[in-house]
């Protein structure tokens, strides 16, 4: 009830006027115009003719030679049996669909009364296949028209999709209230790209190296004995030593504080 409606201008329809009535009517680079009726008229150019400047003159010379006058717009035709007339056409086989055929006596052109089912020149269309034809035209394009907005948006909501998902694999800085909790990696931060990552080098002692007659790995005693067994806890990289270093210490906090 509320909904916005359009009064369009005498040359255009549809809902929001978008539709000119003009727009492709005429063939053959004729120009439309629009009568006082609202209705489509055509002005052709000097070798065309027809309600839509849709027919070449010359046509009617048949296979005979054809000249125009480009003032006038009049045809002569030098037909193939040596007649010179403006048209080569009879009434022989002219008019279609039961349509009667006489001869203009000024323009030597076959004229057709078609009956009432069809129309065009030679009563070659039907009245309800043009009517459908322009109906068909008014429901097409809006349909079009509203396929190609819903493509647009559609575009626009996977590019926006694509971007958000894409940020929620940057890298981002962890914080606890004031404090900066981030765990550094230099090895990321030096891909990333990341401002502070010539500061890099300042994470890793320069000074740092690994002695070739220690070993690099550790084991944890009390993993040894609950999964590995009793053989295989022998055989750990875990000594006798470290075991009662390990002992001793628990002993001495257990004497250090008498309350527990």
């Amino acid at each position: 009830g509320n909904q916005p409606n359009c009064r369009c201008p005498d040359s255009y329809v549809g809902d929001k006027c978008q539709f000119r009535l003009c727009s492709n009517y005429c063939e053959n680079n004729g120009v439309c115009h629009l009568t006082a009726s609202g209705t489509q008229q055509c002005r052709c150019t000097t070798n065309y003719y027809g309600d839509r400047c849709q027919h070449d003159k010359c046509d009617r010379c048949l296979k005979g030679k054809c000249s125009i006058n480009k003032q006038t717009g009049n045809v002569t035709c030098i037909c193939p049996d040596g007649k010179m007339a403006p048209s080569c056409l009879t009434c022989n086989n002219y008019c279609m669909n039961g349509g009667t055929c006489t001869m203009n006596a000024e323009t030597s052109m076959p004229v057709c009364q078609c009956i009432l089912e069809m129309t065009g020149e030679r009563c070659e269309e039907s009245v309800n296949s043009v009517q459908q034809s322009n109906r068909t035209v008014s429901i097409v394009i809006p349909i079009l028209l509203l396929l190609l907005l819903m493509l647009v948006a559609g575009a626009v909501v996977w590019y926006k999709k694509r971007i958000k998902g894409a940020k929620g694999f940057q890298h981002q800085r962890m914080t606890n209230g004031a404090m900066n909790v981030e765990i550094g990696n230099p090895t990321y931060k030096m891909y990333e790209g990341d401002p502070d990552a010539d500061d890099v080098g300042e994470l890793l002692d320069a000074d740092f190296a690994l002695d070739p007659d220690k070993p690099t790995n550790f084991t944890n005693p009390v993993y040894a004995t609950l999964y590995m067994g009793a053989h295989n806890s022998r055989n750990s990289l875990a000594s006798t030593d470290e075991k009662r270093e390990l002992l001793s210490r628990g002993a001495d906090d257990d004497l250090g504080n008498p309350l527990a």
